[in-house]
Order: C-alpha cells, then structure tokens, then sequence
C-alpha cells in the first residue's frame, strides 16, 4: 500500500524532519511512502503549482497519512479533503502505524 504524507510544509520550521521521520516509521511498518517534502521546488515556486503537483502524487496513492497539525496547513486541509471525497482512506500517521501492527498480528 503507498500512502502520501500530508501536513504542514509552508511557515513549519524542521518540516522535512518531521516527514522524514513519519516516512522512515511507514516504510518500517511495510508500506511505499510518498513524501512531498522530499519535492525539489526551486525556491520561488508558486503554492499553486506546488500543490497541483502534490495533489497529481497524492492521487496515485492508497491512502493519506496526516501528520499532527495537519488542521492548521491550508495545502494539507486540501489534500485531506480531496482524499476524503475520492474515498482514499485518510488517518494520522500513528493510526496507519496502529493498522499495520494489527494486520501483522493477524497473520
């Protein structure tokens, strides 16, 4: 299952840490991750052509992995609301990682 990492890029200090760090955890836990923090922008890039590419990423995805403060990113309530509508199952991170320890255990 590949799932696409949302949160809080623009304003967030240390953001690519913090999804890196949520990446490093689902890539452990056995899922593909795409990690949008990992895009290499140039430096005056647009929000708006930023997020049509990230949102293109996000729909080749099975499911979104919100990070904690995910509410307060305009770009992250857009990628959420979109995978919400779509039907591509959207949970925090820590609850992708709750699911891929039971399914673990199930087997």
């Amino acid at each position: 299952m590949k799932l696409y990492i949302s949160g809080g890029i623009s304003g967030v200090p240390g953001y690519k840490e913090l999804f890196r760090e949520a990446q490093k955890k689902l890539i452990c836990a056995g899922y593909e991750v795409e990690n949008p923090a990992d895009y290499d922008y140039p430096l005056d890039v647009k929000w708006e052509t930023a997020m049509k590419y990230d949102l293109c990423r996000l729909l080749e995805c099975d499911g979104v992995a919100l990070l904690d403060g995910w509410e307060l990113s305009r770009g992250a309530c857009y990628e959420a609301g979109l995978a919400t509508d779509l039907a591509i199952k959207t949970m925090p991170v820590s609850d992708w990682l709750t699911e891929a320890q039971n399914d673990l255990h199930r087997n």
